[in-house]
């Protein structure tokens, strides 16, 4: 018997759309993926895409603000997400169960090879394609997903990021939930993870959470490790370095030597690591949020030598961000399209005469 062929299309005419949602409002569980701008709560959404368990895939061409695909759907359209099967807090919530207090996120890559052992819905090239699309978002096209009419490669990718999740990983995930019985405790933080998108209550809880949890671990190792022990980032267990990595430089001062000697290694071979970095992609380098902000917490650290490094460094990804700036944005780009590191940037500019048009308009924007 030969298997029926998986659907693919493309949503382009109002009347079509109707149809197919008449079709998936038959459907008991479906796999959800967006692309867009900037995805959160100014950004827009431009692609929406939705399989079902059968793997059939439907692409809506979509483009208006949104917050993230629960707020855009609640603010743009009315409507509030119910029974949310979202895996990243499904394995998040499972690991905890399993005595880890700070599970890491996961790529849909790993989440796919954890849970199932099949993961050709994903598009085979995906690591390439996605690193060219991003390589054109963050330099030279921020809109992107924008661009029409789509490319088979653009389908491909958002089709195969739609289908990877079901139907194996969804029903690992579930059967997983319901053999350690954590489905009380899954649905409380799947609501929080929807309202922490426009809710600063509901954040709060989150990062709370986390940093209670780093506090404990970095406790912990204090009671662990003698203040003149001599340890390594290496003999740390994945947590204990994750926790070392969350700790802010500027908390440092009251933890005991043993945990300022582990953050500095890590603080100087994460500067190490940026430097390799912009030696060999230079203006190809893509700064993010994470790491402005890594950087202006270092950039006050004690150690010259360190200080020195990280004010060096956050010096040339300025420069990279405005370079890119200059690039991927217009005169009248609203400002809530550009990233925390992108707006940062400008208003911190003093000489605006020195760059061009698109930067002196969007740095006097953003003072």
């Amino acid at each position: 018997m030969t298997e029926k062929k998986q659907i693919q299309e493309v949503i382009v005419r109002t009347e079509r759309c109707k149809q197919i949602v008449k079709i998936l409002e038959r459907e008991n569980v479906i796999s959800l993926g967006a692309e867009g701008l900037k995805l959160g709560k100014e950004g827009a959404l431009m692609l929406l895409t939705i399989a079902n368990m059968k793997g059939d895939a439907f692409v809506f061409d979509v483009v208006f603000s949104c917050s993230s695909t629960s707020a855009v759907l609640k603010y743009q359209l009315n409507v509030n997400l119910r029974a949310v099967m979202d895996i990243q807090v499904a394995h998040i919530v499972i690991q905890e169960n399993n005595g880890c207090r700070l599970p890491l996120t996961e790529s849909l890559e790993n989440i796919c090879k954890i849970y199932s052992d099949k993961i050709e819905p994903i598009y085979k090239d995906k690591q390439q394609i996605k690193g060219l699309f991003l390589l054109i978002c963050e330099k030279t096209n921020s809109a992107f997903w924008a661009i029409r009419p789509l490319t088979k490669e653009m389908i491909q990718y958002v089709v195969g990021d739609a289908r990877a999740l079901i139907p194996d990983v969804y029903t690992n995930v579930k059967k997983k939930l319901d053999e350690l019985t954590l489905w009380s405790l899954f649905r409380r933080r799947v609501d929080e993870e929807l309202m922490a998108e426009w809710s600063p209550v509901f954040r709060n809880m989150r990062s709370d959470r986390m940093r209670q949890a780093t506090h404990d671990i970095i406790q912990d190792m204090e009671d662990k490790y003698e203040s003149h022990a001599l340890v390594d980032l290496e003999e740390l267990s994945d947590e204990e370095k994750h926790a070392i990595e969350l700790l802010p430089y500027s908390e440092c001062k009251e933890r005991s030597q043993v945990i300022k000697m582990l953050k500095n290694i890590q603080i100087s071979e994460k500067l190490h690591d940026l430097e390799d970095d912009l030696e060999q992609v230079g203006n190809h380098f893509i700064p993010d949020d994470e790491m402005d902000e890594f950087l202006r917490d270092v950039k006050g650290h004690e150690n010259q030598n360190i200080r020195k490094k990280a004010i060096k460094i956050h010096d040339d990804i300025k420069l990279i961000v405005l370079d890119d700036i200059g690039v991927k944005y217009g005169v009248d780009t609203p400002l809530s399209h550009l990233k925390e590191i992108e707006r940062k940037t400008l208003s911190g500019l003093v000489y605006l005469q020195n760059y061009n048009a698109i930067v002196r308009s969007l740095a006097t924007k953003a003072k």
